[in-house]
């Protein structure tokens, strides 16, 4: 477990993923409702179970590479 700062974002690998997501889903357009923004929210995350070397990237960025060394 480690410590982060309140205000930290970019130590939080989470932030990434969060950053990815928002870019993905409405990159084709904002959807027009909560089921077609859910629908696009699913899809991202179905493609990113199959892309194991995408998650992860998020932990190779520097400031976020001190949660890497668990999983490597």
């Amino acid at each position: 477990m480690f410590w982060l700062p309140r205000r930290a974002r970019e130590l939080n690998a989470g932030e990434y993923l969060n950053n990815d997501l928002k870019g993905q889903v409405n990159a084709v357009g904002l959807p027009e409702t909560r089921q077609e923004l859910e629908c696009n929210f699913q899809r991202f995350m179905n493609r990113l179970m199959e892309l194991p070397t995408h998650v992860m990237s998020y932990f190779q960025h520097p400031k976020v590479q001190y949660a890497a060394a668990d999983i490597m």
